[in-house]
């Protein structure tokens, strides 16, 4: 698609998850991400690329410690990335959400796109259900 113009056609079977690109978007102008996602809303859903898992990359074990350090660092991270969607709260941004490596201090900071209520659950849970029957679940 081409954030500039109407090239993705509404007529297209076509989404997309991010992955784990939230900090990418966080790199471009604010108000052009959100209406990207307004526009978008439909073809656009949360997700992950990161897990808190019970080996590591060269499949050896994790000590509790190491999973616990783990799941530390994606709630961190992941609160980040809710804020930024859900606020316009000024949000520090730097080596937290950049890799696995220790935190460093934020090198900037951006403001959340306040994204309106009926976006975050189309892109939290609707468009997910949508896209991937039989995975959606009482609330």
């Amino acid at each position: 698609c081409d954030w500039s113009s109407d090239v993705c056609s509404s007529d297209l079977n076509f989404a997309v998850e991010l992955g784990g690109r939230t900090r990418y978007f966080m790199w471009q102008a604010r108000e052009k991400v959100r209406q990207f996602f307004i526009k978008y809303q439909d073809r656009i859903m949360f997700g992950t690329d990161r897990g808190g898992g019970l080996v590591n990359w060269k499949g050896e074990e994790k000590t509790p410690a190491e999973i616990e350090e783990n799941i530390k660092g994606l709630l961190k991270r992941y609160d980040i990335f809710l804020r930024y969607y859900a606020t316009d709260d000024e949000i520090p941004w730097g080596d937290q959400i950049y890799s696995d490596e220790p935190v460093g201090d934020s090198k900037y900071m951006v403001k959340g796109l306040a994204l309106p209520k009926e976006v975050l659950k189309k892109f939290f849970y609707d468009n997910a259900v949508k896209w991937f029957p039989g995975i959606n679940k009482d609330f």
